[in-house]
Order: structure tokens, then sequence, then C-alpha cells
């Protein structure tokens, strides 16, 4: 019987509540993104409101801690003012109760109409105050992309990211250069027919519902997100440090990926000639895939000495391996598993985790 299973029906029912808000999103329109009449503010603080149905109602003491620095409460009255005449956002005051009392204010978001193809996810979870106000909006402008015409979206180059915002480039390339460190965009240049940079592009990448998750080691008290020297910079450093096991993943992926089929047919022909007892059975001299997936997981792994093992290193040692079954008299085709040389192999070369006592 599971925990969930024996855990009371309200602490169910709070886990739910938790985990659907958690997971909360809506649909923000590109070309509501694009208009230049909606400030950076506005964008902001709709595009954070989208993650809420029906008529949810924001308060500028919750909203300034989406963001990290630029949403202040005069900027939130700024951008409630904006998006109400521009037509997005309705606000209204309930009659008075019985008693005299007026309620609380109701507010109800007017966006167009989005489908998949003219839209973007948007996560409650990616306003948690990791990023600026000029940062998210570059982000949202970045992923809705600039106007590639019949409703579709192409590629977007600073000096239309600053000119939509009535910003200076300088601005425009800070923001972009902070999403690049945190792996949130990519940049792509084009050259000319001589060879010189044209252009300089940026796209967004894939980003999951907790890709501006903070760590909550380094928010400061109460669980706000700091700012300055305090919690602010050691966030941007967390996810900095998650980008940088990125660029690592795949550096060794393509490590991995040298390992041709020509290498494999070398290693096992060695191996045959080095086989004088005959241990290693014939059904896995022919598991070509299984002897792949053997050295490639060699091969990745951090090994003392500073550097990655190579397929003929990992092949001299099996065949020493080989050459003792025929001096001990190890009966035949008793091998049925390359993972037999896993043991010799570490004992050659152990790991670094292993060797400095980790």
């Amino acid at each position: 019987m599971t925990n969930s299973a024996k855990a009371p029906l309200y602490i169910l029912g709070a886990r739910r509540r938790l985990r659907s808000q958690q997971r909360a999103w809506g649909r923000l329109p590109h070309a509501w993104v694009r208009n230049t009449s909606v400030a950076a503010e506005t964008l902001v603080l709709m595009a954070y409101r989208v993650t809420f149905a029906g008529e949810w109602v924001s308060h500028a003491a919750d909203l300034k801690t989406i963001v990290s620095a630029g949403l202040g409460r005069d900027v939130v009255e700024r951008a409630r003012a904006n998006a109400r005449s521009a037509g997005y956002l309705k606000r209204w005051q309930p009659l008075p109760d019985r008693s005299g009392r007026y309620q609380l204010a109701c507010e109800q978001l007017l966006l167009p109409h989005c489908t998949r193809r003219n839209s973007q996810i948007i996560q409650r979870t990616w306003f948690e105050g990791i990023l600026t106000l000029k940062e998210m909006a570059i982000l949202l402008m970045v992923r809705a992309g600039a106007d590639a015409g019949e409703g579709k979206s192409g590629y977007i180059q600073a000096d239309q990211i600053a000119k939509r915002f009535g910003w200076h480039d300088t601005g425009a390339h800070a923001g972009l250069q902070v999403l690049q460190d945190l792996h949130l965009v990519q940049c792509q240049q084009e050259r000319d027919a001589r060879g010189h940079y044209a252009a300089r592009t940026y796209a967004p990448l894939r980003m999951p519902f907790d890709a501006l998750r903070a760590d909550a080691s380094s928010k400061p008290g109460r669980g706000n997100p700091g700012r300055g020297s305090s919690g602010y910079l050691r966030t941007r450093g967390y996810l900095e440090s998650l980008g940088q096991q990125h660029e690592t993943e795949i550096e060794r992926r393509e490590q991995i990926a040298v390992l041709d089929a020509h290498a494999i047919a070398q290693a096992i022909s060695q191996l045959r000639s080095k086989d004088f007892a005959r241990t290693l059975s014939p059904t896995l001299l022919e598991d070509v895939d299984g002897l792949r997936r053997f050295l490639r997981s060699e091969c990745a792994k951090d090994r003392s000495r500073g550097a990655k093992l190579t397929v003929p290193e990992i092949a001299e040692v099996i065949g020493r391996v080989l050459i003792g079954h025929a001096i001990d008299g190890r009966p035949i085709a008793s091998i049925f598993s390359w993972r037999f040389f896993a043991g010799a192999i570490g004992d050659e070369f152990p790991e670094a985790e292993q060797c400095t006592g980790r």
C-alpha cells in the first residue's frame, strides 16, 4: 500500500491543489505579444494573468514578486491602465452588500481567441522572480518571434525587439545575453555571399514547466525572491550551473558518438584473436549492439586519470583477461555477457569518485 493511499482525503486534496497550481498554464496570442501598443509591463502582467482562469483579482503586493525587478506598485497600476484602455482587461467594483460594505474588485481578461499555431504556452512557474521585467518581456517576444505572415512565426533580431518596446539596442542585447546564459534562447548568425556576418537572429529553446523555478535554498527569508547579492544572483548561478551541466552532457554524447561500426569491428577482430581458450560464447561474439552499448557505458565514465577511455584501451584490457583464461583453463563458451569484463576495466582504470573517496 503506497503512502498516498494511506494519507487522509484532505491531505490528498491539498496535494492535488498544490500540483494543479504548480502546473497551471495558459495561452498567449503571438499577435498580442507583437502589438506595439502593449507596453512591456502590461505584456508581463497579462502573461502571468492568463495562467488564472475566471475572475481572478490581482494585487500589486503579490504581482511585484513575479519578477526580480521593475514591477513596483506604480508600474502595476500603469500596466492595468494600459490593458484597460486597450480593451484587454475588464475591472470593476461590485455593488455593496446589504450591510453597506463594498466587496472585492472583480477582474476579467479579454484576450483574442488563439490556437496552438498562433499562440504560446505560458507556465505559472516561470514567474518566480528569476528574471527582471525587461528580461521576461524579451523572453516572451522571442518565443512569439517575428511575424512571418500567414500566422507563422520566424526568428527575431535584437533591433526588432528594441523597436517593439521602444528601447535602445543595448538594452535588448543585454537582456538577450542574460537569456542565452540561462539557456532559454539560442543565437544564430547568418552570413552573406562574401562570408561576412549579415544578421544575428534569436530563437527560443524548449522550456519545461519548471525551467525558471528558483532553487529553494537560494531564497532569503519568508520564501520571497531575493535581489542584488542576496538570493537573486545565487538563483541565477543555480540556473547557470544547470546550463553548464547541459553543455557537459552534450560533449559527452559527442564523444560517445565516435563509436562507429569500424571501431566495433576492429574490437571484435582483436578479441577473437586473443580468445585462445574460446571462452566467449558464439552468440556473444555476434552481439554487436550489446558490445556497442557496453563500450559506450565504459567510455562515458569519468576516470581518475582525468580522461575518457578509448575503445582500443578497453579492448586491450579484455584481451589480457582472455589470455588469462587460457592459462587458468576456464571452460569453453562460459562467458555470455560483455558486463563480465566491467570489473577488470574498473580495476585497471578506477573511476574518479572511487579514487577521491567521494
